[in-house]
Formats: C-alpha cells, sequence, structure tokens
C-alpha cells in the first residue's frame, strides 16, 4: 500500500457558532466546536462520531511513563515535540482521531495549530485496552498508514510488549521484556524506552 500525505487546510475563525450537525453520521472536523464543553473523548471516523472509553489508571500509568521518557530524550525541543490525548488531529476533512500520545517533528511543525494538528504526525503511540484493541490494531493502523504516519507505536499491556510500525517501509520490531525499544524516525535517533521499566508497576 502506498503511503500519502494529506493536506487540509485549517478553516477560518468563525465569527458565528456554527449549528450543531444533523447527524452524527455526517460530520467532518468543522462540526467540532458544536459538540459540548464536557465531550473530550472523541473521534470523527469517515464521518461518524464515536465516543471512547475512559481510560484506566495503568492506561494513564504507561501514557506519563513514554510522555516523560519523550520529552526528556529532547527537553528543549530542538527536533520535535510530543503531545497527549485529548487533542484533536484531523487526517481528513471527515477523519479526527485522538492518539494517546504523537510527536511531530520541527521540520513539519507547521501542522501544529492553536486548536488541533492539521495533518499526520511523524509518530503516533495507542495504548491497547480491551475496549480498543481491535480498533487500535485494525482501523488505527489503516488511518494513520494511508494519512502518511511514519511510525506506529502499539503498546501492549497485556503481553508487555511494545511494537514500532516503520509505515513508510510496512516493517514491524516486537520489544519484548529484556529489551530496549527503539525508533526509525532520525529525529529520535539515540531513544530507547526499556520495556521492563515501562509496564513495572510504581
Amino acid at each position: 500500500m502506498t503511503t500519502t500525505s494529506v493536506q487540509i487546510d485549517e478553516a477560518p475563525a468563525q465569527t458565528k457558532p456554527r449549528p450543531a450537525p444533523l447527524s452524527q453520521y455526517n460530520m467532518t472536523y468543522h462540526d467540532i466546536p458544536t459538540l459540548p464543553d464536557y465531550i473530550t473523548c472523541y473521534e470523527i471516523r469517515e464521518g461518524e462520531l464515536y465516543m471512547a472509553p475512559s481510560p484506566t489508571v495503568n492506561h494513564q500509568a504507561i501514557s506519563r511513563k513514554l510522555v516523560v521518557i519523550l520529552s526528556a530524550h529532547d527537553p528543549d525541543q530542538e527536533h520535535g515535540v510530543c503531545f497527549y490525548a485529548p487533542l484533536d488531529v484531523v487526517l481528513h476533512e471527515n477523519l479526527t482521531v485522538q492518539p494517546d500520545i504523537l510527536y511531530v517533528t520541527s521540520e513539519r511543525k507547521s501542522i501544529i495549530k492553536e486548536r488541533h494538528i492539521f495533518g499526520a504526525p511523524d509518530l503516533c503511540i495507542e495504548i491497547l485496552s480491551p475496549r480498543t484493541v481491535d480498533d487500535d490494531l485494525s482501523l488505527k493502523y489503516r488511518y494513520y498508514k494511508e494519512s502518511g504516519v511514519r511510525e506506529y507505536w502499539v503498546v501492549n499491556p497485556f503481553d508487555q510488549t511494545l511494537t514500532v510500525h516503520d509505515l513508510a517501509k510496512d516493517e514491524k520490531v516486537e520489544y519484548k521484556a529484556g529489551n530496549a525499544a527503539i525508533s526509525t524516525l532520525p529525529a529520535l535517533a539515540g531513544l530507547r524506552v526499556d520495556v521492563d521499566k515501562l509496564f513495572a508497576t510504581d
């Protein structure tokens, strides 16, 4: 499958509130401002509004560790910057996702806008949970690959593995206990994620 980059123009600021969408099955990222403020964990998948389940404590503990690792690797953000959910990533007009963690390299910081990320991040990370495992392994993989995400990490707390997918080359490496995961991105050269420490309970 050929990876393609998708260019998306940010919508101009609205002078008046947009009317609410007529249907949750025909939405675009333009409809995001119409959602109630209490709705934060959601995605728009090919026009359909999807409400994500609340993450578990273990999920959040792993997410926090990864954010700390990525931030400590480049504390001055010379090579890139990481973000964590909830943050909208607009991949297409009708496709908005919220990766658990994402990373944008310095040369592509133009996709970082005030409210959203407009375009494919260089790295997306998803931490599997019982209710999202199927989507993360299939649907999210397809979305990220087709939109031009360069690397996709799948963190599996159940078997305590971290799989690094090089989406451009359609290759993957699974890292297990006793190993340290490494990235294929030049901006993250030298980064090592100790699998044992990642899944260790504090």
